[in-house]
Order: structure tokens, then C-alpha cells, then sequence
């Protein structure tokens, strides 16, 4: 764990992505504060969870952080003494899972700091009060925490899985931007959706009430908590097996 963490923070990369991710977060609340919908209102709990579930595009940043904490390696061949000192790969990547996840956390906490903090402001200079104890905004605060932590995982399970960083982030993207939405829209196949990685983390941060293509198909959101888990639990246990059968790059 200690040798995990120097690695990540001898390196630029983990607050490049966070300056990214927070800014990127910022500019979605604002967005959406700006250019809010006729009849939408921030008055309400659903209105507040849908303005601090704009924490949740942080998950992009950590997953492209999940992938290159293991990919870096293979890339930069320091996965030879990594392997070579600690040769149960299955502990080096234990090891990288719970970094990977604590890394998310921070992040998450981040940019749910930087939503809240805009979101407060905004709507107090409007004398409109934040609920924060409603289970709406509640469940947006933790379902962000979750669901880029989990994403952080979900990447370094891809990247111990490809190896190769370029094709992990290209793969990743294409597959979050282009496929996953295009498997709504066939028919019978769409019944798979609602279990697939970015539709379960909608389902944790999703408002109710709200509408839109698949919503209707959207699971609850502890489901959603445990099909998000699941998929980056196989996702890292598969890429240590397949990694245990590979020569050291």
C-alpha cells in the first residue's frame, strides 16, 4: 500500500486530473444553474439532487486515473520490479484496487465540495435554501462519492485487462460515449441496460422524478450500488488472473 501511494504521488498526473475534474464539475452546475429548463426548479429536493449530482462527471477523470495507475506501468516497465519484488500479482493488485478507490473518494469529495459550495451560493443569493437533509440531496452527495470511487476501480480493472494505456482509454471512451447508449435503442438487448457499468452509476445518482431516454429502466440505487461494485470487482479479479498466466513486460 505504502509503495502504491508513493507511486501515485511522485507522479503530476493525480492533480492534473483533479484540477480537471473539479473545473469540469464546476462548469456542469453552473451550466445547468444558467440554463435550467422552463418549469424546472431548484426550490425543490429533486431540483437540488439533480444540481449536486453534477459531481458525478468526475467519474470520467477517475476512471482515466484507474487505467493509468496500471497501465503506466506496463508502459514505463516498472511493472518488472514491481512483479519481480512482490511476484503474488494478486496482492499488487488488491493493493492498486484500494488506492485506485481511495483516490475516487478524494476526488468525488472534491468536486462535491466545489458543486455544493457553487450551488449554495447561487441559490442563497436567489433566498432559496439547500435541504440538506433530505434524502434527494442526501443521495446525490453520497451517490457521487460512489460512483466515482467505484469508476476508479471499473479503470484499473480495464487497464490490468488491455495492458495497453491507449487502447484502455480509447476502449473505455467508445464504449461509455457510443456503445453502451446504442444498446438502448435495440430491441430486446435493451433489457441488459439498465446492468451495464454507466447505467448503474445513473441509477445512484439519477433524481427520481426526472426524465429522459432510459430512465424508466433505471434500477433503484443501492442496486445500482452493487452492480457498479460488481462490475469493478470482476472487472479487477479478471484482469489479476489473466495477468498471473503473462510473462512480466
Amino acid at each position: 500500500m505504502r509503495a502504491e501511494w508513493i507511486k501515485v504521488f511522485t507522479v503530476k498526473l493525480w492533480w492534473g486530473l483533479l484540477v480537471a475534474s473539479i473545473a469540469v464539475s464546476a462548469v456542469a452546475v453552473i451550466s445547468q444553474l444558467a440554463n435550467s429548463l422552463p418549469g424546472m426548479t431548484f426550490a425543490s429536493s429533486s431540483g437540488q439532487r439533480s444540481l449536486l449530482a453534477s459531481a458525478d462527471v468526475a467519474e470520467v477523470f477517475s476512471l482515466v486515473l484507474g487505467i493509468a495507475i496500471i497501465t503506466a506501468e506496463y508502459r514505463h516497465l516498472t511493472s518488472r520490479p514491481t512483479f519481480l519484488i512482490e511476484p503474488r500479482r494478486g496482492r499488487v493488485v488488491a493493493a492498486k484496487v484500494v488506492v485506485s478507490a481511495l483516490l475516487g473518494l478524494i476526488y468525488g469529495a472534491c468536486c462535491v465540495a466545489v458543486v455544493a459550495a457553487i450551488a449554495w451560493s447561487w441559490l442563497g443569493a436567489r433566498n432559496i435554501g439547500v435541504d440538506w437533509g433530505s434524502s434527494d440531496v442526501v443521495g446525490a452527495i453520497f451517490g457521487a462519492l460512489v460512483v466515482v470511487a467505484l469508476f476508479a476501480v471499473l479503470g484499473l480493472g480495464v487497464g490490468v485487462l488491455v495492458r495497453s494505456q491507449i487502447a484502455a482509454l480509447v476502449g473505455s471512451f467508445a464504449y461509455l460515449f457510443i456503445l453502451e447508449p446504442a444498446i438502448l435503442l435495440i430491441p430486446g438487448v435493451g433489457r441488459i441496460y439498465p446492468y451495464l457499468p454507466g447505467a448503474a452509476a445513473r441509477a445512484i445518482t439519477q433524481p427520481a422524478n426526472s426524465s429522459g431516454p432510459g430512465v424508466e429502466t433505471l434500477l433503484a440505487p443501492w442496486q445500482g450500488v452493487l452492480v457498479l461494485t460488481a462490475w469493478g470487482v470482476f472487472l479487477a479479479v479478471a484482469g489479476w488472473r489473466l495477468s498471473a498466466r503473462r510473462d512480466v513486460p
